[in-house]
């Protein structure tokens, strides 16, 4: 369907071969521009008001074009210029000097020439056809007859009425009735475009409505029957999602109150992802075939670039952007919520640089920026290591503050905020190639200020300061023994950060009551190693040596070498277990009882052991390896243990902070939570967490998640997970969270998510009381490591905790 629709749409554009060279035309407007232009040839007369209004049409056609021709038909109906102003003013409330003040100015008077009126009848056809919905009368005359009476009278009251406010709640429930027709085997083609017509008439009555004008309580009216509209006709389940939220939100009293604010504005939000995650299918389901007529076709390059874009732009539903961008401010004033989000400040008061806009970081991965630079990005994914020489990073995209990007951000010393004002960070995108100084004003609001280049260099130094060089401490590697350790076994340098401290946990858990640590195991550092150096895997070992050979040539800032690619694939891909391998594991999996032994099947091993190399290969991901250059780290010094855990299916997921992230105040916890696993709060995933922060007992409610799909596992294959557990983790002034992998045997899937019955936001109490449980759980496991600040990430099963990681806080001291 999306190539027809390509193909349509470019034939409808006149870029296919059968169209060229040829005169095509619509007719309609070509038999309209002849009888105009010839009865006016025939008389020879000149009419100066006709040749300003035709300059002004020859520019652009819009709705006041409808009120001139019928203004002008009074006129020639009457030969009274009274008639003329009087319908000007009644129809559409132009004036003379209206008129005059246009971009093509119109200021002559008409002649009276009443043999013109029928050619100009025909014409205010055309003209209500495109800016008012004529097309929606022939349409409806041609579908009558298949239509129950009480239907028929409701789209001929909008026909009557077609300019009256009511006119939109009215076309979505002729639409919804209309649906039942069109959907039936064998219905009337009439019918359906009955609907298309209504449809388009729709968005035409919504775009020409004034949004400054209207109150926030107007716009959420307007953002529930545009999403009611959406959902008849877009296979897209989750535009119904987003109308059933905003109708809990409709119906919870306390309205336009901080509480009642939050709520909205999660919907809102919600609202956004699915817009944004719906454009995306589409173009992505489109592009691909434009550029295939473009190759093919050799078509002009201009009309495809952006041809999926224009696509989803003449779609109905997207006005909702326009509403939400108009909503969201007056909704976040609202909740008592800025218009930007701090998530990293940097030590300096204020920092300087040139100002690069792109649409994410993805594109500048590997490369070191000459001059101290600051980003200004669409989104951010959440996976993307952040280049030397940024300094800062402003996104539009809601930024989760514990996810992996921003503790690399604070890490890093780098400036990271979301603006939430549209028209603001438009205006941050143009001006690009400027020099700009950045702080953060008292009320948490990014404030700009012009700078030289000069200033810039002087603020961060000449060149882009380069990170501290770091040394690992080298682990005790296992060249024999067990491949697999319990969690008895695990010992200092034999395991990482990760195992050590859930293991040190376990035991304290006397102390956190109704908190359980899930049973684990370890495959030592070395393993990777002892099984590279095994005889199975010789030709393996002797690719892997060379293209570490030429990864250690490789030129620092001069982008990702493709060798990073070629080693992932070699190793997620031909290492083979070596003998002995599998048969201890599968003791060990059952004897600490992560999986009953029988279970470990062949299909079930093949699973586990590409895991396990996933895991092992994560050492040469793009962020990874670019992290490690960055501060010194030689491969050779990086080693991988790697964690196995049980996956604990979640009903939700958090991440808390036992001390501030951005200003490392001890003792106040910082929490987010997301519906399903945790790697979706993490790694970024559109939309937000919900967010408090705890500090002497009190629990603030900062936020309510408004992220469009949970991530859940697939029960098909045993849940457990093999997560990295490297060296090179958990060290002072570097945060190394989320550079290596972590892959679970059942892969995660997206599910879409219904907030409209989601206890988590409608029941006070259980939200009350989960959040002081968590703030609870965070002081604990601080208390449990000697007082040092933990990040915890954990999942809440029923009434149960589970705590599935620590690690030591990396704070910046100021």
């Amino acid at each position: 369907m999306a190539l027809i629709l390509t193909w349509l749409r470019l034939s409808t554009l006149r870029q296919l071969d059968w169209y060229r060279n040829s005169s095509y035309q619509s007719k309609d407007i070509a038999h309209v521009q002849k009888q105009i232009a010839q009865k006016m040839a025939d008389k020879g007369i000149e009419d100066h008001f006709l040749e300003q209004w035709h300059q002004k049409l020859h520019q652009n056609t819009t709705p006041e074009d409808i009120t001139i021709c019928e203004a002008y038909l009074a006129f020639l109906h009457s030969n009274n210029m009274d008639d003329y102003w009087r319908v000007l003013w009644d129809n559409g409330r132009i004036t003379r000097e209206s008129l005059s003040s246009m971009s093509i100015p119109i200021t002559a008077t008409p002649l009276h020439l009443p043999q013109l009126i029928s050619a100009f009848k025909h014409y205010l056809w055309i003209l209500k056809t495109t800016h008012a919905g004529a097309d929606m009368d022939v349409c409806f005359e041609m579908s009558r007859g298949h239509l129950d009476g009480d239907l028929a009278w409701i789209i001929a009251d909008i026909l009557a009425n077609r300019t009256a406010w009511w006119v939109p709640g009215k076309i979505v429930e002729a639409r919804e009735r209309l649906k039942y027709y069109w959907k039936q085997e064998g219905a009337s083609r009439d019918i359906l475009l009955l609907d298309i017509a209504l449809d388009g008439y729709f968005r035409l009555t919504i775009e020409r409505t004034d949004l400054d004008s209207l109150s926030g309580d107007d716009l959420i009216s307007l953002v529930t029957l545009v999403l009611k509209n959406s959902t008849i006709t877009t296979e897209y389940t989750d535009f119904g999602l987003a109308s059933n939220f905003w109708r809990r939100v409709n119906e919870t009293p306390g309205r336009w109150s901080p509480d009642w604010a939050r709520l909205a504005l999660a919907a809102a939000d919600f609202t956004g992802t699915c817009l944004q995650d719906y454009a995306h299918n589409v173009v992505s389901l489109i592009q691909p075939h434009a550029r295939a007529f473009e190759e093919a076709c050799k078509l002009d390059k201009a009309h495809i670039l952006n041809f999926a874009e224009e696509v989803i732009r003449g779609q109905p539903f997207f006005i909702l952007s326009m509403l939400l961008r108009k909503l969201g401010p007056k909704l976040r004033e609202a909740a008592g919520l800025g218009l930007w989000q701090i998530v990293s400040v940097p030590s300096s008061e204020s920092v300087t640089g040139k100002l690069v806009a792109l649409p994410d970081l993805s594109s500048i991965q590997g490369q070191s920026m000459s001059e101290p630079t600051v980003i200004v990005a669409e989104s951010l994914s959440g996976n993307e290591d952040i280049p030397a020489g940024v300094v800062a990073i402003l996104t539009s995209s809601a930024t989760d503050v514990l996810s992996h990007i921003a503790i690399r951000a604070r890490a890093q010393n780098v400036l990271l905020a979301t603006c939430f004002e549209r028209a603001q960070f438009d205006g941050l995108q143009e001006q690009a190639s400027s020099h700009v100084s950045l702080s953060v004003d008292p009320k948490g609001n990014v404030v700009m200020a012009p700078a030289s280049e000069v200033e810039g260099a002087e603020a961060n130094g000449a060149a882009p300061a380069q990170a501290k060089e770091l040394s690992l401490v080298k682990p005790r590697l296992s060249r024999s023994g067990p491949w697999v350790l319990a969690e008895s076994q695990f010992g200092e340098k034999l395991v990482g950060g990760k195992s050590g401290n859930l293991a040190a946990l376990r035991s304290k858990l006397g102390s956190l009551p109704g908190t359980a640590v899930p049973p684990s195991l370890a495959l030592p550092f070395g393993t990777f190693e002892r099984v590279l150096e095994a005889k199975c895997n010789s030709g393996t070992l002797k690719q892997l040596t060379a293209l570490a050979e030429a990864l250690a040539k490789t030129t620092p800032g001069e982008g990702i070498p493709e060798e990073l690619a070629a080693v992932r694939q070699l190793i997620g891909t031909a290492l083979l277990p070596p003998p002995g391998f599998r048969e201890e594991l599968a003791c060990k999996v059952e004897e600490e009882g992560l999986l009953d032994a029988a279970a470990l099947t062949d299909d079930t091993f093949g699973h586990l052991w590409r895991a396990l190399c996933q895991v092992w290969s994560s050492k040469w991901t793009d962020r990874a390896w670019l992290s490690r250059r960055a501060v010194g780290i030689p491969d050779d010094n990086l080693f991988m243990a790697v964690l196995l855990q049980p996956i604990v299916p979640a009903d939700y997921a958090f991440v808390l902070h036992s001390a501030d992230p951005i200003t490392g105040e001890r003792g106040c916890v910082h929490g987010e939570l997301v519906l399903g696993m945790g790697e979706a709060l993490v790694g970024n995933a559109p939309g937000a967490a919900l967010t408090f922060r705890a500090h002497g007992g009190e629990v603030e409610l900062l936020s309510l998640p408004s992220k469009r799909a949970g991530l859940y596992p697939d029960s098909a294959l045993p849940l457990l997970i093999a997560r990295s557990d490297s060296n090179g983790e958990d060290l002072e002034a570097f945060a190394g969270a989320g550079l290596y992998e972590s892959i679970p045997l059942s892969p995660l899937q997206p599910r879409a998510l219904d907030y409209s019955n989601e206890r988590l936001l409608w029941d006070a109490d259980f939200q009350r009381n989960l959040l002081r449980r968590l703030a609870v759980l965070a002081a604990g496991v601080e208390s449990s490591f000697g007082g040092q600040p933990q990040d915890i990430e954990g999942v809440l099963v029923g009434d149960a905790l589970f705590v599935v990681q620590t690690r030591p806080q990396v704070i910046r001291e100021a």
